[in-house]
């Protein structure tokens, strides 16, 4: 829960980050969401711009830092 899958995981059908928007800005330009395994999906229903952007800040989850083992998720 606390950082990033790899994208090599055994079984592993679809890796979305949630991580291309910026916090409170004009994401209209963004359409799609980045499946790092394969096949982008869409966004629908996304409020892309001001204040009500549906992207948030403060997470936990440092991009680019992998789960290594299940250990790291404990």
């Amino acid at each position: 829960m606390n950082c990033e899958l790899l994208t090599s995981q055994n079984g592993l059908v679809g890796n979305y980050h949630f991580n291309q928007g910026f916090v409170n800005a004009n994401n209209s330009g963004i359409s799609t969401l980045v499946n790092a395994i394969n096949g982008d999906g869409n966004l629908m229903n996304f409020t892309l711009s001001g204040a009500s952007s549906n992207w948030v800040g403060n997470s936990p989850i440092i991009t680019g830092v992998s789960c290594l083992s299940n250990d790291t998720l404990l």
